[in-house]
């Protein structure tokens, strides 16, 4: 049996664009039964070179992360008029020890393309970088070194109570 590679273990979240952010919450929690305590508003976060609105479901195994654009000139926003609504990406992760510099070299080593020559880095120190969706069957996939310590750091940060 060979090593698995510590990144790219663990399915961390699967992101969703919206165009209303709390309102996608309040529908999920009523959908899921969660209560308000399950869910995540953080507002407006700096994503790459766009400004995204984003809130979050935390579930058991993994995250729902709802999206929509903050700019109207943005990539986010481009997104939401030419595709509308729905799946945006989904997003794997490993090990708080994992080396994304060195996954990320792996995966371009097999042959398959990404979409950033160099990792990101969010408001919160995480780094990401996207696989081109022409190698991943349409699909967009983004690898991270996310933790969930890192939602919580941000929910901390912004929490925003939702109304009903």
């Amino acid at each position: 049996m060979t090593d698995t590679p510590k990144a790219l273990q663990r399915l961390d979240h699967i992101s969703i664009i919206v165009t209303d952010v709390q309102d996608t919450l309040a529908t999920y929690r009523k959908l899921l039964g969660l209560p308000k305590e399950r869910t995540i508003f953080i507002g407006d976060v700096r994503d790459g070179e766009d400004l995204v609105t984003c809130g979050y479901i935390e579930l058991e195994n993994c995250t729902i992360e709802f999206c929509a654009p903050a700019r109207s000139d943005g990539p986010f926003a481009q997104q939401l008029a030419t595709r509308g609504t729905g799946l945006h990406h989904v997003a794997f992760t490993g090990e708080i020890d994992c080396d994304l510099d060195a996954e990320k070299q792996r995966i371009e080593d097999e042959g398959i393309r990404m979409i950033d020559k160099d990792l990101r880095t969010d408001d919160y120190g995480v780094r990401y970088a996207f696989v081109h969706p022409k190698d991943t069957y349409g699909a967009l996939v983004c690898i991270s070194d996310r933790t969930e310590s890192d939602v919580l750091r941000a929910a901390e940060a912004h929490r925003t109570t939702l109304s009903e």
